[in-house]
């Protein structure tokens, strides 16, 4: 009988090895995969997780109550906000709002004839002119040296002395430039005034023989102390005002500096800044409500201070809003350095330049009048 191999006898199985492996490799796959989904929902789901005194727990978008209101458990001392109570404690009062400051507005002026104001052929011409000049502001002579009035005045001292010179026709002509949208500002020679110190000798000043003093035009001047001179120009001044000027630009104010000034005796000890800065101030009261110019001397524009004419810088700023300075350029150095003692943070006076009417000036936001 032959012998039968081992193999034929007993068999080996190798099946259940295999299984075994193969459910311990898949198992490591799962826990991998489990491990990996925990680590990357951690990091999504951390945003979620809200700390309480109670431990931590989850808070989803989706489970806040309609309008977004916090959960009392999630804030920081575990409590809801108490309800605003209506009868309680009132509200603090809001702070006031601060009014927006308003942009400053500047005076860019051209000269006009008054004497034709009232033809419309005329003001369409000078319409004309200040449009391509970029000017605001029109500016008409209302009284000369001479001290004629060329304006419709109630002004008893004007009609007195026989000073008005006026057309018909002025009021009605303003009225239309104002209409227009322009700005007007009436120049008036303020102290030098034949008509006016000749028709009130005592406000005029005065030699030490009593004659009325001359410069070299033979033309008389209105003292600033004189009792009828602030009086006179404030009543000008206001029937300006009623015709629509907006505007008042002094010229030739205080005291003479040409001629033979050392024959004067009127005010001749006297504090001739405090005289010229009152009438200024007295003038300023009858019209608070218009912008107020002041021409000055050429000694007060570069010194700052004209003794001779009783112009002091300091002084008139505070009661004026403008001082003009005679210059050919709007940059001239004299119209910086008198910037910079006119416009300080204590003073709302502005300096303006007196320009030739050839200028072109660079900067529109410059108080300028060409003449």
């Amino acid at each position: 009988m032959a012998r039968k191999g081992i193999n034929s006898t007993h068999k080996v199985y190798y099946g259940r090895a295999r299984t075994t492996r193969r459910r311990l490799l898949i198992g490591l796959l799962v826990f991998i995969v489990l491990l990996l989904a925990a680590v990357v929902g951690f990091f999504f789901l951390q945003e979620y997780i809200v700390a309480t005194p109670e431990g931590f727990r989850f808070e989803f978008p989706f489970s806040q109550p309609a309008g977004g209101a916090e959960d009392p458990a999630s804030s920081p001392d575990g409590q809801a906000d108490a309800p605003e109570d209506p009868a309680g404690t009132p509200d603090e009062p809001a702070a006031p709002e601060e009014p927006e400051e308003e942009p400053e507005s500047f005076t860019q002026a051209i000269e006009g004839d008054i004497a034709q104001v009232g033809d419309a052929n005329y003001r369409a011409q000078l319409l004309t002119q200040a449009q391509q000049s970029g000017a605001n502001t029109l500016v008409f002579t209302v009284k000369d040296a001479n001290g004629s009035v060329y304006i419709p005045t109630d002004s008893a001292l004007a009609n007195q002395i026989g000073a008005v010179a006026a057309d018909a026709s002025v009021a009605e002509g303003l009225q239309a430039l104002r209409q227009s949208g322009m700005h007007l500002t009436a120049r008036l020679s303020a102290n030098r005034d034949n008509l006016g110190a000749r028709g009130m000798r005592d406000s005029a000043l005065q030699t030490s023989s009593g004659a009325i003093w001359l410069d070299y035009d033979m033309i008389p001047w209105l003292a600033p102390s004189g009792a009828q001179t602030a009086e006179y120009l404030g009543q000008l001044a206001a029937s300006c005002q009623q015709l629509g000027f907006d505007g008042l630009l002094l010229t030739n104010v205080g005291y003479p500096v040409r001629g033979r000034t050392n024959l004067i005796t009127t005010d001749q000890n006297a504090d001739k800044a405090a005289l010229v800065t009152q009438m200024v101030s007295s003038i300023r009261s009858r019209v608070p409500d218009m912008t107020l110019a002041i021409e000055l001397t050429d000694e007060a524009a570069t010194a700052f201070s004209d003794a001779n004419s009783g112009q002091v810088v300091n002084s008139l700023k505070a009661v004026c809003d403008q001082l003009v300075i005679t210059a050919d350029t709007a940059e001239d150095s004299t119209v910086q350095s008198l910037r910079s003692v006119v416009e300080t943070q204590d003073s709302t006076c502005r300096v303006a330049v007196s320009l030739p009417a050839s200028a072109n000036p660079r900067s529109t936001e410059r108080n300028y009048y060409l003449r």
